[in-house]
C-alpha cells in the first residue's frame, strides 16, 4: 500500500462527461470509466473530483456505485441566484449520494463583500446538517485570495500548478496560506497535456509557443527526464500540497500516473519556464 498514493491523488473526471483537454480528442465511454473506478477501488484511491459544468459527469458517477469514494463537486454561482442549497440539491441528485466531501466554489471571482457573507452563513448551514464535509474555492490567479479579507469559512483551495505555471509558488503564498489550516490542491499539472505530449502533437493553435515547447522537449531529452514522472515529481515534492487532481483519458494513462505516485523519482535540475508563455490560463485558450 502506497500512502502517498492514497492520500494526495484525487481522479479528475472531466473527462467523464466532456472531450475535455486540448490534447483529449474524446471522452471517455462507460467500459474505459468502469475501468478507471474499479482500479481506483483496488489501488485504495477515494477522492473523485467533478463538477456540474463537466457535462454528464456528475450522472454518470452516480450511476457507477461510488459510494465508497469522497467526492467533491465544484458549481458555479450567478449574481442573482447563488442559492448554494438549490445547488448541492442537484449535485447530490445526480451523484447519488448523500453527502459531499467537499464542495468547491468555480468561479469565486464574482464574489462581492455582501455575497461572501451570505455564502458563508449558507456553508455554516450546510455543515451542521452534514450535507458538506468541506467547502473551497478554486481559483486561477494569486491576486482572487485578498477579495476574502478571512478565509477561516475556506477549508479546500484549489490552484494550478505545474512546471510551467508557478505563479502560487512565489513568496510562500501557499505555505502562509497553509498556516490557516487550508487543505491544498494542485490543478493542471500537465497544462491539460500539452506538457506530456510530444512536441509534434501539440495542436496547432499553440504553434506561436513552438519555441517554447521545443525547448521543453530537448530539455527533457538532454537532462534524461520523462515527462509525466517530472511534472508529477515537481508537485508532489512540494509537501504543503495536500492533494493532486488528475484527469485521466485512458486505464493506460491511469496507471502510469499511479505508477510515478508509488515510484515518484527526484529531478535536481528543473527549468523554470514560468511567464515565457501566455498559455498558463487555460480559461484564455478559446
Amino acid at each position: 500500500m502506497n500512502k502517498n498514493l492514497q492520500k494526495k491523488f484525487i481522479l479528475g473526471s472531466a473527462q467523464f462527461g466532456l472531450k475535455y483537454g486540448v490534447t483529449n480528442k474524446k471522452r471517455l465511454n462507460h467500459q474505459n470509466i468502469k475501468e478507471i473506478l474499479k482500479t481506483l477501488s483496488k489501488e485504495n484511491i477515494k477522492f473523485i473530483d467533478t463538477a456540474q459544468s463537466y457535462g454528464l459527469s456528475e450522472k454518470i458517477i452516480g450511476n457507477s456505485n461510488v459510494k465508497n469514494f469522497k467526492i467533491i463537486t465544484k458549481v458555479k454561482l450567478q449574481k442573482k441566484n447563488f442559492n448554494l442549497h438549490k445547488l448541492i440539491s442537484k449535485s447530490l441528485k445526480n451523484l447519488k449520494i448523500k453527502k459531499l466531501y467537499g464542495l468547491i466554489i468555480h468561479n469565486p471571482n464574482i464574489l462581492d463583500e455582501t455575497m461572501f457573507k451570505k455564502i458563508c452563513k449558507q456553508v455554516v448551514d450546510l455543515k451542521k446538517r452534514n450535507i458538506i464535509n468541506k467547502f473551497g474555492i478554486s481559483i486561477y490567479y494569486p491576486w482572487e485570495l485578498y477579495k476574502f479579507k478571512s478565509l477561516k469559512i475556506i477549508d479546500i483551495l484549489q490552484v494550478p500548478i505545474s512546471i510551467f505555471d508557478r505563479r502560487f509558488l512565489k513568496k510562500n503564498l501557499l505555505k502562509k496560506i497553509k498556516k490557516n489550516n487550508i487543505e491544498i490542491h494542485a490543478r493542471s499539472i500537465f497544462l491539460q497535456g500539452l506538457l506530456i505530449s510530444n512536441y509534434k502533437d501539440i495542436p496547432k493553435k499553440f504553434d506561436k509557443w513552438n519555441n517554447v515547447w521545443n525547448k521543453w522537449d530537448i530539455s527533457t531529452k538532454c537532462n534524461k527526464f520523462e515527462k509525466l514522472s517530472a511534472c508529477l515529481s515537481f508537485v508532489l515534492e512540494k509537501n504543503y500540497i495536500d492533494k493532486i487532481i488528475v484527469g485521466v483519458n485512458s486505464l493506460q494513462n491511469l496507471k502510469d500516473i499511479t505508477y510515478n505516485f508509488k515510484y515518484k523519482k527526484k529531478y535536481s535540475s528543473i527549468p523554470e519556464f514560468t511567464n515565457k508563455i501566455n498559455s498558463i490560463n487555460s480559461m484564455l485558450w478559446n
